[in-house]
């Protein structure tokens, strides 16, 4: 919907998507500060215990306190929504080609066809289904490549952007998962004697998005058309993404000694943000210049869809986080963090063949 507010060649349009993004952020910045407080606080869990409710529930009240705040979002977005011009908003779904009933039934279907597909490849003996998760977006690609007409030409670079930003969040979205299990366990959680919540550091990434992405957007503006193609940032993402694992690996061995200092995870933190700001905001704006006509939706969809595909594949990943032995963890940060690197290469490798897949869209 960001992208359908601007004209193709407004230039205003990567300055909405920085807005949207740092507005997503203020609220990933505030969130783990607030559900970390009522799920891990020592006060909290007293209050509960004093008023007749059990302190081990307190992981309840920090998911029913993030219920809330969707829906007060949903709320404000629907009172706002005819604020939108039908001209904004005609473009997102191709209602020309086929009924909107079964837009809806098609995308109802996939859904339900996607969601099997996940669960049933956690299933003992179903799990080479897994395998999927690639080889449906590289066939993809092989076929739209093979189109003579432009526009499905790109769909074959959205399918390699989307096997890159996969990826990306395969290792990004441990953040809730190893490195989370690593900030509770292994990491100091103190600040000049003063202890928080583990689950403070969640916030640690929109803080830095906040911080950061007014100097993006002011260095991409300054470099013009000098700045680094679509695919080149995406390798910029990636290959920062691999140094904040790759940095994790002598702090995994320093646990042998005890709990690690809380700055190892602010540098993951601030490497593993200046990829995203490479990768995500670039992506989004990216898939709205690439998408067909009247196709902006459903190509927007695709772009998320590789973030939902990322975090189930961050959870296969993150569960061979382990604490009990120093230079298994170390070499669980190492896989991982050579794992990106090996994909940044990849892409790397193949933009200048994107390039020509994207046409005049850079």
């Amino acid at each position: 919907m960001v992208g359908a507010l601007y004209s193709e060649n407004d230039p205003r349009r990567d300055a909405g998507f920085s807005l949207f993004y740092m507005g997503i952020n203020i609220g990933g910045f505030i969130a783990p500060l607030v559900t970390g407080f009522l799920a891990q606080s020592a006060w909290f869990k007293a209050w509960l215990a004093s008023n007749g409710f059990d302190p081990n529930d307190s992981w309840h009240w920090g998911f029913g306190a993030a219920a809330i705040g969707m829906t007060i979002a949903l709320v404000l977005f629907a009172r706002k929504a005819n604020e939108y011009s039908d001209q904004a908003l005609s473009g997102l779904i191709p209602t020309a080609i086929w009924p909107p009933g079964k837009v809806i039934a098609a995308g109802v279907f996939g859904t339900l066809v996607l969601m099997a597909l996940a669960t049933l490849a956690d299933v003992e003996g179903y799990q080479s289904l897994r395998l999927l998760f690639i080889l449906a977006p590289l066939a993809a690609i092989l076929w739209f490549q093979r189109q003579q007409d432009a526009s499905l030409k790109r769909m074959a670079a959205i399918g390699v952007l989307f096997i890159a930003a996969m990826l990306f969040w395969a290792i990004f979205e441990q953040a809730g998962l190893s490195v989370a299990l690593f900030a509770d366990q292994l990491t100091r959680n103190d600040i000049a004697g003063l202890s928080f919540p583990s689950a403070w550091f969640q916030s640690l990434n929109s803080l830095f998005v906040i911080l950061l992405a007014p100097l993006f957007a002011v260095l991409w503006t300054r470099l013009g058309t000098q700045q680094p193609s679509s695919p080149m940032k995406f390798v910029i993402g990636l290959v920062c993404l691999s140094a904040s694992f790759l940095l994790m690996v002598p702090a995994a061995y320093l646990t042998a000694t005890g709990r690690v200092s809380p700055l190892w995870l602010v540098g993951l933190f601030f490497l593993q943000t200046v990829g995203e700001l490479c990768l995500s905001p670039v992506g989004l704006s990216l898939m709205t210049k690439l998408a067909p006509a009247g196709f902006t939706g459903l190509v927007m969809g695709i772009w998320f869809l590789s973030a939902a595909f990322g975090n189930k594949l961050a959870g296969i990943l993150g569960a061979g986080f382990q604490s009990s032995d120093a230079s298994l963890l170390a070499s669980f940060f190492l896989q991982n963090g050579l794992m990106v690197l090996a994909a940044a290469a990849v892409l790397l490798a193949l933009t200048p063949w994107l390039k020509r897949l994207m046409g005049d869209v850079q």
